[in-house]
C-alpha cells in the first residue's frame, strides 16, 4: 500500500493508502452518496540524483489535478511517503 493524495473538488487534499494494482481508486463523495472514480498521476522530485522520489496522486476522472492545483505545495504539506521506484 502506497500512500496517494486525493485531489476532490470542494474538499481539503487528503492522504489515503491505495493498492497500485489498479489504475483508479474509488472514493466515496459524501455530496452525491456515490463513489467516484479518481485515476492515479505521480511526480518524481529529484530524476536527476541517486535517489529519486515518486510521489503519487489522484484526481477525479480524467482530469490531472496538476493543472488545477499546486501538487507539489500539498505534498511538502501533507508529507507523503514516496513510492518505490522499481
Amino acid at each position: 500500500m502506497d500512500d496517494c493524495i486525493i485531489f476532490s473538488e470542494g474538499q481539503q487534499p487528503f492522504i489515503k493508502k491505495v493498492s497500485r494494482s489498479s489504475t483508479h481508486i474509488e472514493i466515496y463523495n459524501p455530496v452525491t452518496g456515490s463513489f467516484d472514480k479518481f485515476r492515479f498521476h505521480a511526480v518524481l522530485k529529484g530524476r536527476m540524483t541517486r535517489n529519486p522520489q515518486r510521489f503519487l496522486y489522484a484526481g477525479k476522472e480524467k482530469t490531472d489535478p496538476y493543472e488545477e492545483w499546486d501538487v507539489w505545495q500539498h505534498i511538502h504539506h501533507l508529507n507523503p511517503s514516496p513510492v518505490s521506484i522499481s
